[in-house]
């Protein structure tokens, strides 16, 4: 019962999450959380499980602050909406930390800062890397949900907890319905994308499941809006090794 109670108050964060907390930046900071920070706090994870909850949360933010930049830069909803969706995973995600017996105020919510430095570096590489045209910033976003993607399922056979279980198969489950955005978009751009991080199987297994479409984080964040014109897609082949698109004419 006490893992039931825990799952549901982590999944009411990844659905009730209000965009205006995102637009405030306030991340775990935000928002009326005692309750279920209280609730959780009763049911503390091994310490190994903490750093991975607080590297996690990292990388949620990575995402998130990514297409913030990626959205301005090319003003496709799929980023502001998949975004939106990456807040509330660091919302969710700073409650498993809370959990662990770590702070959550440690936890640093500056856009374009990161405490692990190997997130600092990819967070500048991929920015430029996808400020260089629209389909770079495609293949940025979805070589970032591979990496979401990969870290989620090696956390998910690690763990023997089927209350923490439940919430990272939650957020895997979102992060394949971005990562079939993102491949949507590029598939739209004339593109045909290659998996960057993930095996080819895997990699067809998420894009062959079903995903319902919408806003949320059971959908596909928004298909609308095309990428453009084939003059405004200019920079087919990214820079930082995220260039594993393929235009179909020149294969």
């Amino acid at each position: 019962m006490k893992h039931r109670i825990i799952t549901l108050a982590l999944l009411g964060t990844l659905v009730a999450v209000s965009p205006v907390t995102f637009g405030q930046g306030r991340g775990h900071r935000g928002g009326s959380r005692s309750t279920s920070a209280a609730i959780i706090s009763s049911a503390p994870v091994g310490t190994s499980t903490a750093i991975d909850f607080a590297t996690l949360w990292e990388e949620e933010k990575l995402a998130r602050d990514v297409y913030v930049q990626l959205a301005a830069s090319t003003n496709l909803p799929v980023f502001s909406n998949i975004a939106q969706s990456e807040n509330r995973h660091m919302m969710a995600v700073s409650q498993l930390v809370a959990a662990s017996g770590i702070n959550p105020s440690t936890l640093q919510d500056v856009p374009g800062v990161f405490a692990n430095a190997t997130y600092q570096q990819l967070y500048q590489s991929l920015v430029t890397t996808g400020k260089a045209g629209l389909v770079d910033a495609l293949l940025v976003g979805a070589k970032i949900e591979e990496m979401d993607i990969a870290d989620l399922q090696r956390m998910i056979s690690g763990s023997s907890d089927a209350g923490v279980r439940q919430v990272l198969n939650h957020l895997l489950q979102a992060s394949g319905n971005h990562l079939r955005a993102f491949t949507s978009q590029l598939s739209m751009a004339g593109v045909d994308y290659s998996p960057q991080i993930l095996s080819a199987a895997t990699y067809q297994q998420i894009i062959n499941a079903n995903g319902s479409q919408g806003h949320g984080d059971n959908g596909a964040h928004g298909n609308s809006g095309g990428p453009g014109t084939r003059q405004q897609r200019g920079g087919r082949q990214a820079a930082g090794g995220s260039g594993n698109g393929k235009g179909r004419g020149g294969r």
